[in-house]
């Protein structure tokens, strides 16, 4: 290694990253906010320096930076650390001073209260993220279900899966899906009202409305669309007034056919929200996005390093699969940095680099925190069979249930291939194992019990990490 080694990862590849993570966390906000306040205040934003986890942004004017650090710095917090893959303190510094608005930040609407005598700003304009189609987005055993309900919906608004419920932990996809709707149904159904928002967005927007009198204009808005696509629909939880309105929505929507598709980071019942919309979500199509397995996880890398133009050997796509194993945006902060350190060090990707440089943000996990054989001994014991029964050719109707169980379990939550379950369960081939993992997917969304059964096991089996 060179004596300057500690320095190889140093200010200019850090800028390198930022600059690119930035424009990811740019791409995330259009959606955000409206157009013109994203065009002539977010867009305008210039990334100045990221060291030692502070990042520095630059604005041009003071009242830019207040109005930013008061309405966009949590979030422009959290998008640029899952965009870096670690934890940043972000500081918005005034490039330029400059005491009056500009002209061009006042249309935008970052300016002071609207006077009376100036017209009320329309309902802000959603923006999706061209990039999140069906087409980019990775299939594995994780995410099957939730992809091909996305599709149907897609294809058929209002036909079937009405409402659609997403709901799994953060960085998995579900925003993803919920653009790759959108984009599809204004590519192959440009007639089709359409509406993307976040359960934050529409809580501003209906305060602002109740505040500015034009409620009926907000209602008129929401109430007349065809489809209704609504991220992280968690955040309603406390607001009693926006959740008496979003519904009613709901329900003038439903009423008449309308499509609607929700996420969230939760199942339904786990809301802290009235009983009334709880039961309304679950009547619906409702799906789960579990964090990827291996091969998924190999796939994702290598379908977004090829994106960024970055070459990557297999051992590297490896290394990063096992570094990380739970969320997308945690892997593209891993990619964000190597081709960061490969456009300034003017070098190939490497193991030794990817260990080097990955090794200072990703912790590596224990091996086999759930093993096969922990499964086992608790699918076992939930069903009253032996674990050597899982093992053995018994057809009896109750061991051949847990076996299959027991063989999509380990599936799910570890990195074990097909032929190496086969082996656990005696030396059963890779093609037996498929079709019991497959079996249970599909069993899973018709018997509540075995889907109740499963959740528990998962839970408990996750206790031991």
């Amino acid at each position: 290694m060179p004596q300057n080694d500690q320095l190889h990862f140093g200010e200019d590849a850090n800028l390198v990253a930022l600059r690119m993570a930035w424009e990811r966390t740019l791409n995330a906000l259009s959606s955000r906010a409206s157009k013109p306040v994203f065009d002539k205040g977010l867009k305008t934003v210039v990334p100045i320096s990221f060291e030692d986890s502070a990042v520095v942004l630059g604005v041009q004017t003071s009242f830019a930076k207040f109005w930013i650090e008061q309405k966009f710095l949590p979030l422009i917090t959290e998008l640029l650390s899952d965009h870096l893959g670690t934890p940043v303190r972000v500081t918005v510094r005034l490039l330029e001073e400059n005491p009056e608005l500009t002209p061009d930040i006042t249309a935008a609407g970052l300016g002071a209260p609207i006077p009376q005598e100036e017209p009320r700003r329309q309902p802000a304009d959603f923006v999706l993220n061209e990039s999140f189609t069906f087409d980019t987005f990775v299939v594995g055993q994780s995410n099957r279900m939730a992809h091909a309900a996305s599709c149907a919906v897609a294809e058929s608004p209002g036909a079937s899966y009405n409402p659609l419920f997403i709901y799994g932990d953060s960085g998995l996809g579900k925003t993803h899906l919920l653009h790759a709707i959108g984009n599809f149904i204004r590519r192959y159904h440009p007639q089709t009202g359409l509406i993307y928002t976040t359960a934050e967005t529409f809580t501003s927007e209906y305060v602002a409305a109740v505040s500015e009198r034009r409620t009926a204009q907000f209602r008129r808005r929401y109430r007349s669309v065809d489809v209704w696509l609504v991220d992280d629909i968690q955040f309603l939880a406390g607001k009693e007034r926006t959740k008496e309105e979003f519904f009613h929505t709901f329900n003038a929507l439903q009423e008449v056919g309308r499509q609607i598709v929700l996420t969230s980071d939760r199942p339904p019942k786990d809301l802290q929200l009235d009983v009334r919309l709880s039961s309304r979500f679950e009547a619906g199509l409702v799906v789960d996005i579990a964090p990827p397995e291996l091969e998924t996880r190999m796939a994702i890398i290598k379908a977004k390093a090829q994106k960024q133009d970055l070459q990557i050997p297999p051992d590297v796509v490896l290394y990063i699969a096992r570094l990380i194993r739970s969320n997308i945006r945690a892997i593209e902060g891993a990619l964000l940095k190597l081709h960061a350190y490969a456009t300034v060090m003017q070098q190939p990707v490497s193991s030794a680099m990817a260990s080097d440089i990955l090794s200072r943000y990703f912790e590596h996990p224990q091996e086999n925190l759930i093993t096969p054989d922990a499964v086992l001994r608790a699918v076992a014991e939930r069903y009253g069979v032996d674990v050597e029964n899982l093992k053995s050719l018994s057809r009896q109707a109750r061991v051949v249930l847990a076996r299959q169980v027991a063989m999509y379990l380990i599936r799910h939550l570890t990195d074990t291939s097909l032929p190496s379950i086969g082996k656990a369960f005696g030396g059963k081939d890779h093609s037996t194992v498929l079709h019991a993992i497959k079996k249970i997917g599909k069993l899973v969304l018709e018997d509540a019990q075995l889907a109740d059964d499963i959740a528990a096991l998962m839970r408990e089996l996750k206790k031991t990490d």
